[in-house]
C-alpha cells in the first residue's frame, strides 16, 4: 500500500525561495529519529553468504518517495520492480510513499526519512546553487522534462506564437512561469504579451475547463488531457523540452548514503533499470502491468484505461533522448546538465553555478 505523508506542499514545481530556506532549515536541526516506514531502514552491514541449510538473510527495508501520488508514467517502474521482486533479488524491502512534490522528496532525504526519492532535475539544480543541499541523482528517469502549458484546440492556439495575448493561469513559481520568457524567446513569441494570473493547484483545472483562462500549467502523461478529449474537448500541449534543454526526475540519494551504502544505492538503481529497460522495449505492456499494480495499491488513481492511454503518451518517449543512444537506460550527459544549469541561471537567482559532477553520477547505471 502506498504510505501518504502529512506534510503538504506542491507537485512537479521549481523551488522558490521558502521553499529552499525551509530544507536547509531542515538540513540544520538536531537529528532525530525518522517517522514512518524510512524509520526502520537504519544502516545495514553487506549481506554474506548464508551457510548451506540456512534460512535467506533478512531483506533490508528502504523508502523510496514518489514526486507526488505515486500512479504518474515516471513512478511505474518502481512498482513494476517491487511486485517482480526485483528489488528482493537486490536484498531490499522497498517501501513506496508518495508526497507532495520534489520541495518535500528533499525535505524527507535531508532529514534522514527516506534513503531514496525522486526529485526533478531543474529542482535538484536549485537547491544545490541555493542552499548546498547534500544531494545526488543516481540515476535520471526521464530525459526530457514534461512540463508544458496545455490549451483547448477549439480556442484557435495552433503555435506558440498564438499566446501572443492570451490569459495564462499558472500556479506560482512553477517551471511554466520561471522559464516562460525564455519559452518565447526559443518558440518566436513575445512572452511579455501573455497575462499570467496565478491560480491554486487544486482549483485550476476546473477554472481552466470553464474558460476563465486560456492557458494553464500542463504535463505530457496527465490524465486530464483523456479526459477532456472524452469529453470531446481536446487538448494541446506545448512541451517546454521540446524547446528548452531541462532534464526530467531522476533518482536521488543523500551524499552519505552514498559515501557509505553504495551496495545499496547500487542495487536498488540496478533493479530499477531493468524496469526501465521493460518499460522502453515494450511500452503497452510494461504500462498496463504497472497500472493492473497500482490500482490494487493506490486509491486515489484514475481508472485504468484512460491511465494507460495517458501513460504511453510519456512511455517511452519521454524516457530516451539523442544525447543516450546507445547508453544504459538511467544514464545522463553531462552536457545536457550543463545547458540546464546554464538556462536557470539566465532566469533564476542562483547565488553560485554548481557543476554537472555536483549534481549527478552515472557510477551506478555503467
Amino acid at each position: 500500500m502506498l504510505r501518504r505523508p502529512r506534510a503538504r506542499g506542491r507537485a512537479g514545481r521549481i523551488l522558490p525561495a521558502a521553499a529552499v530556506l525551509l530544507l536547509l532549515a531542515v538540513a540544520c536541526a538536531p537529528s532525530v529519529p525518522a517517522a514512518g516506514p524510512a524509520a526502520s531502514s537504519s544502516a545495514a552491514a553487506p549481506r554474506r553468504a548464508a551457510p548451506a541449510g540456512a534460512a535467506p538473510p533478512a531483506l533490508r527495508p528502504v523508502t523510496m518517495v514518489l514526486s507526488w501520488v505515486g500512479y504518474q508514467p515516471h513512478h511505474q517502474a518502481f512498482w513494476i520492480a517491487k511486485q517482480r521482486g526485483w528489488y528482493a533479488e537486490q536484498g531490499l524491502d522497498v517501501t513506496l510513499q508518495d508526497s507532495r512534490g520534489y520541495t518535500q522528496v528533499m525535505q524527507y532525504l535531508v532529514a534522514g526519512q527516506t534513503e531514496f526519492g525522486l526529485v526533478g532535475a531543474s529542482s535538484l539544480v536549485q537547491a544545490v546553487a541555493k542552499q548546498n543541499v547534500p544531494l545526488t541523482m543516481v540515476a535520471l528517469y526521464q530525459q526530457k522534462e514534461n512540463n508544458s502549458l496545455r490549451y483547448f484546440q477549439s480556442s484557435g492556439i495552433q503555435t506558440p506564437k498564438d499566446l501572443e495575448g492570451r490569459t495564462a493561469g499558472l500556479v506560482a513559481g512553477t517551471i511554466q512561469e520561471l522559464l516562460l520568457p525564455a519559452f518565447g524567446k526559443a518558440a518566436g513569441f513575445d512572452a511579455s504579451r501573455v497575462d499570467i494570473v496565478h491560480v491554486d493547484i487544486q482549483t485550476s483545472m476546473r477554472s481552466f475547463s470553464s474558460g476563465q483562462f486560456d492557458v494553464t500549467n500542463g504535463a505530457v502523461g496527465a490524465v486530464d488531457d483523456v479526459l477532456f478529449e472524452r469529453q470531446g474537448k481536446p487538448v494541446g500541449n506545448f512541451v517546454y523540452a521540446d524547446y528548452l534543454p531541462l532534464l526530467g526526475p531522476g533518482i536521488v540519494v543523500t551524499n552519505k548514503m552514498l559515501a557509505e551504502q553504495p551496495e545499496v544505492v547500487g542495487g536498488f538503481v540496478k533493479a530499477t533499470q531493468r524496469a526501465l529497460e521493460y518499460m522502453v522495449k515494450s511500452p503497452r505492456e510494461a504500462v498496463t502491468e504497472a497500472v493492473g499494480i497500482i490500482k490494487e495499491n493506490v486509491k486515489e488513481s484514475p481508472e485504468a484505461e484512460p491511465l494507460i492511454e495517458a501513460s504511453l503518451a510519456a512511455v517511452p518517449s519521454l524516457m530516451v533522448s539523442k544525447s543516450t543512444e546507445g547508453k544504459p537506460l538511467g544514464w545522463s550527459s553531462a552536457e545536457d546538465w550543463r545547458q540546464m544549469i546554464v538556462l536557470l541561471q539566465q532566469y533564476d537567482q542562483l547565488p553560485r553555478v554548481p557543476t554537472p559532477d555536483e549534481l549527478f553520477t552515472n557510477r551506478f547505471v555503467e
